[in-house]
């Protein structure tokens, strides 16, 4: 009787040590990965500190840019009005045949 108690007293140790091993194995992986991903962490905040900055530089640049974009296309209404208007007159009628003359000849 007394080895069997020794017996499974020395499978329980042996169970016990085996994972005490497993877990001490895994802590190792853990702090392999918290260390990895805390030099991911650093790394990515310094490519994407100026981030913020850029992305307002760059709304303000494409804010301007369609301002722009509208202010032409108003020109771009006004002169095409003008240009149909001069065609019904008879020297608009005149003045565009002679500019196409020169753009063929």
């Amino acid at each position: 009787m007394f080895k069997w108690v020794i017996a499974i007293d020395l499978i329980f140790a042996l169970v016990n040590f085996y994972l005490a091993w497993k877990i001490w194995k895994f802590r190792r992986v853990l702090a392999k990965t918290a260390l990895t991903l805390a030099c991911i962490e650093r790394q990515t905040r310094t490519v994407l500190y100026p981030a913020p900055r850029v992305i307002l530089t760059g709304k303000r640049g494409t804010h301007a840019l369609r301002e722009r974009y509208r202010s032409l296309q108003i020109y771009l209404q006004q002169v095409q009005q003008i240009l149909t208007i001069l065609q019904f007159l008879p020297i608009g009628q005149r003045w565009i045949w002679q500019q196409r003359q020169r753009k063929s000849g």
